[in-house]
């Protein structure tokens, strides 16, 4: 007999129930030559993905820009600044897509925008949907040029000691359907 309290699975089609203490995003860049990792700490997301009918999926993420963590205090205040995301005015880095697409070696596309101190820039999401232990798992990961996105700016646009590229990786665990 079905648990009475349990949603209806046809509901649940597509939308995803994170556990975001299982999930993260995190990101590796370069700071005076030397190689770093952060992870943004306090983000947000709607997932709705349906393998089997990809027009219906959506991603809608929110991260906060002054949730950073990079294992360096000082970096970590200074990515909060107006040269780096400018926390105080623009408090949320967004992430949106409503195009997917299947990718040959069995993954998928997501093409979308990113919206960075409030300019709106395509971005395209690589990632693999797998089933584990009878949850969702998301791993996807994109290269993103901070100059691009007008993020490092004045002394920091040389990228000789900072690094132009930053690796994006998703990583999101959830219950849901496909």
């Amino acid at each position: 007999m079905p648990d009475a309290g349990a949603p209806d699975p046809d509901e649940l089609k597509g939308v995803w129930n994170i556990d975001y203490t299982a999930s993260h995003i995190k990101f590796a860049g370069m700071d005076s030559g030397v190689a770093f990792d952060g992870e943004w700490l306090d983000w947000m997301a709607a997932i709705h993905f349906e393998s089997m009918s990809l027009n219906l999926s959506s991603f809608d993420i929110q991260i906060m820009t002054a949730a950073v963590e990079t294992g360096n205090d000082d970096r970590d205040q200074a990515l909060q600044l107006w040269t780096w995301f400018d926390s105080d005015n623009y408090p949320a880095v967004l992430y949106q897509a409503n195009q997917f697409e299947n990718r040959d070696e069995g993954g998928y596309v997501a093409n979308g925008h990113l919206t960075v101190k409030g300019k709106r820039t395509p971005a395209a999401l690589d990632f693999t949907v797998t089933q584990e232990g009878g949850r969702f798992v998301l791993d996807g990961e994109t290269v993103l040029d901070r100059i691009a996105l007008e993020v490092g700016l004045v002394e920091f646009m040389d990228t000789r000691w900072i690094g132009q590229f930053v690796t994006v990786y998703v990583h999101v665990e959830a219950d849901g359907t496909l």
